[in-house]
């Protein structure tokens, strides 16, 4: 929360050697959609429920009660677990399945240099409720170092003052506005010190990743959080940031 900014992890597939994710946007008329990142003119746009079939499974899974080893009531349930491969629209295989994140290591009064020494040696991740399941684990494909960036996801990238500003229509995290976003509302909380409680959020409903802007020429600013804040333009430096797959 002090040195760094950390986006989600979208999905992304292999094409010529790069990684290209596939980000979330509410349309008018679809609700929810999928656009690659380097499809500036939506042609590749798929909705939802066709973008879940090409990457998600199902495992079934109930609880035997020991009495009779039976499946216990009211147990039965289904777990979506990403693939580590593509399918294509005839469900065939369609390539490896990777996940694009960005590390940005905030410039004031940050050792930069330290933080990324510190990050580099991390290997495999473990994410998602699951885990002690088995389910979640993220190997490291790549790391691309500290580098000056301009862009994370296709979308322009600043700083204004010790906060990273990216400037996009959609917001790629959850998210929150005054002036009112298109798309989804949802609560989000999480585990903190064994207790479940808002993290910082005060219970109030944020806009889903994938909600539309008002107006075509966004700013958004990454708070200690990770929840995206719309607001005014401002001129910045671009920062330091690592993309990790």
């Amino acid at each position: 929360m002090r040195e760094c900014r950390f986006t989600y992890l979208y999905p992304a597939e292999q094409v010529d050697g790069r990684w290209l994710a596939w980000l979330p946007t509410y349309r008018d008329d679809w609700g929810l959609t999928w656009q690659r990142e380097d499809d500036a003119t939506g042609a590749r746009v798929r909705p939802d429920r066709a973008f879940r079939r090409r990457i998600l499974h199902t495992r079934p899974a109930t609880a035997i009660d020991p009495r009779n080893d039976t499946a216990a009531g009211g147990s039965l349930r289904e777990t979506e677990c990403l693939q580590p491969r593509w399918r294509d629209v005839a469900g065939r295989d369609a390539g490896p399945a990777a996940l694009v994140g960005y590390v940005l290591v905030l410039q004031e009064n940050t050792d930069a240099n330290g933080v990324i020494e510190r990050l580099s040696p991390i290997r495999s991740l473990f994410v998602g409720g699951d885990t002690r399941y088995g389910l979640g684990r993220l190997d490291r494909l790549s790391y691309h170092a500290a580098e000056p960036r301009d862009r994370i996801f296709g979308q322009a990238l600043d700083v204004a003052g010790e906060v990273p500003i990216v400037r996009s229509t959609t917001a790629l995290a959850h998210a929150s506005a005054s002036g009112g976003l298109s798309g989804a509302l949802e609560a989000l909380s999480g585990w903190e010190i064994g207790q479940q409680k808002a993290l910082g959020f005060d219970g109030a409903r944020l806009w889903a990743p994938g909600s539309v802007a008002p107006h075509r020429a966004a700013s958004f600013r990454i708070d200690e959080q990770g929840i995206w804040r719309l607001e005014d333009h401002g001129t910045s430096q671009a920062p330091t940031s690592g993309e990790i797959h």
